[in-house]
């Protein structure tokens, strides 16, 4: 019984970092998508991130390659070499110390509840 709760376990945390890994990969493209709204031509741009599984995906590939946008890669244990990105995506991801909210709806509900 312990092996198969064990192997449970390990299931569900794989369904959730997928999931996780998904939604991240959806939010990225968005936000290139968005970027790229008052750019004519993408052509060319070279978008620098780290080595996560989430920019390495074919999907996020994919998506790099039918904008016309060419990838570099931050060196492995080197955040420096992409710290744009990473201040991004702390604001979008979710912490559990945020009780599973990301920064930026903490600080929204902030906001609203400084108004009301």
């Amino acid at each position: 019984m312990k092996n198969l709760m064990k192997r449970f376990v390990k299931f569900i945390t794989k369904v959730n970092d997928d999931m996780e890994l998904q939604r991240f990969i959806k939010r990225s493209k968005k936000a290139l998508k968005n970027a790229s709204l008052n750019v004519k031509k993408t052509k060319g741009i070279i978008l620098q991130t780290d080595l996560g599984s989430q920019y390495t995906s074919n999907i996020f590939e994919e998506y790099l390659s039918e904008i016309k946008i060419r990838h570099s890669y931050s060196r492995k244990g080197c955040p420096y070499d992409n710290s744009c990105i990473e201040s991004w995506y702390n604001r979008e991801r979710i912490h559990s110390s945020l009780n599973y909210r990301t920064p930026d709806e903490v600080y929204s509900n902030l906001e609203k509840s400084l108004v009301a």
